[in-house]
């Protein structure tokens, strides 16, 4: 905030930046999330700003001591009840071998037996095509942001034709830089901002997630019907458990919103140091070679002078940040993507630990007797007892 010099401009922000977290939804509403640091304001010790500070320094201490442990538990609590819901599942499957319910024919065996080479053979599929995909998204984006940043320097030259200063005068040159330095940051925000809105998220990432998607969402639904064609699974916990619980419900519909990439913005992609840089290194320039002093003529031709150092120095550690900024694109890219992937391992692995499971049961039960039987499935029902009351007593600890 200390960068903002005018009211109108620190409105336009906040009004700006709390818009953009209560659109992508980012944070709770109505709990103090928001909050804006100023160094002078703190230095001048202004009342209005201690007051906002002591909010934040509230809102912090409340998220630390009690809001931070509720979130963990709520996690591990999720966490346990999916744990217990597996083992139920697993659990009735043994029980109805014990009874009976579940006998598999040869054909059956053999059946499940190449289900499971065909979601291996499926998963290995989906991998190479992402790793296709993955390749083409790189090349593109490389091609794009050369594209774009070729003509940058341009539009950064003639945006610069329209900077302003109020500050006039020998002894305000500290000013009319940081006003200048400000407007650069401002316009090279802007730029980075339509390049990855426009350019990189619309036109490159979206177009092949959602081809990456839609081939996903195929592979699984037929792993899904092979899977419920065996009658053991048909309409049981077990298909539910795989393929409907809520971290697979991007099979039908992945969304760039639901995946962060919505939040993906210049303070994640640029090196913080960039967009505060050249006041310091400017300042450091102009005072020091002596720019600002009297040789240069006149308030106008001082302006002038400053706009165009600041213009220099601002392109100059952006050039310097480049490959950093790579780094973070090619990081970018691949999280988005690696998220597909884990959902369908997961997803798959289960369809394939569930047919595993189904054969080795049918294996052990051909060689219990009766009395054996009866005496597991009495071990079953006090496992399936204690368990459902271990989901109880979770249940209530995060309500």
């Amino acid at each position: 905030m200390d960068l903002l010099d005018t009211e109108e401009d620190r409105q336009d922000v906040t009004q700006r930046l709390e818009e953009f977290v209560t659109r992508e939804n980012l944070i709770v509403a109505n709990k103090n999330r928001v909050h804006y640091i100023s160094a002078k304001a703190a230095l001048k010790k202004q009342d209005g700003y201690l007051q906002s500070f002591r909010a934040f320094t509230q809102a912090l201490e409340q998220f630390l001591t009690v809001e931070c442990g509720v979130l963990q538990i709520n996690r591990f609590a999720d966490d346990i009840k999916d744990l217990i819901q597996i083992i139920l599942v697993e659990l009735q499957q043994a029980e109805d071998f014990l009874d009976g319910k579940i006998a598999l024919s040869q054909a059956e065996t053999q059946k499940i037996l190449e289900q499971i080479g065909e979601a291996s053979g499926r998963d290995v599929k989906v991998r190479i095509l992402y790793d296709q995909i993955l390749d083409l998204v790189v090349e593109e984006t490389n091609k794009s942001w050369d594209k774009w940043a070729e003509k940058l320097g341009d539009r950064l030259v003639e945006k610069s034709a329209h900077w302003s200063s109020g500050h006039t005068g020998n002894f305000h040159h500290k000013e009319v830089v940081a006003d200048f330095a400000r407007q650069f940051n401002k316009d090279l925000s802007d730029e980075l901002n339509d390049w990855i809105d426009n350019q990189f998220k619309e036109n490159i990432l979206r177009p092949y997630l959602n081809d990456l998607d839609e081939e996903i969402r195929k592979n699984l639904v037929a792993i899904q019907t092979s899977f419920n064609d065996i009658g053991t699974f048909k309409n049981s916990e077990s298909s539910n458990w795989i393929f409907h619980r809520d971290q697979t419900s991007g099979v039908s519909d992945f969304d760039l919103g639901s995946l962060g990439m919505a939040a993906l913005g210049v303070a994640v992609l640029v090196p913080a140091f960039i967009l505060a840089g050249p006041i310091l290194t400017v300042l450091g320039s102009l005072l020091g070679g002596g720019l600002l002093g009297d040789g240069v003529g006149g308030i106008l031709g001082k302006q002038t002078a400053i706009k165009q150092q600041v213009l220099d120095r601002g392109c100059e550690q952006f050039v310097e940040s480049l490959e950093k900024t790579f780094e973070n694109i090619d990081e970018i890219i691949v999280a988005e993507f690696s998220k597909r992937i884990e959902q369908v391992d997961e997803v798959i692995g289960g369809a394939i630990s569930m047919y595993e499971n189904l054969l080795e049961q049918q294996e052990a039960v051909h060689q219990k007797n009766l009395e054996q039987r009866e005496a597991e499935k009495e071990w079953i029902a006090q496992q399936r007892l204690e368990l459902e009351q271990l989901r109880k007593n979770t249940e209530s600890v995060i309500k």
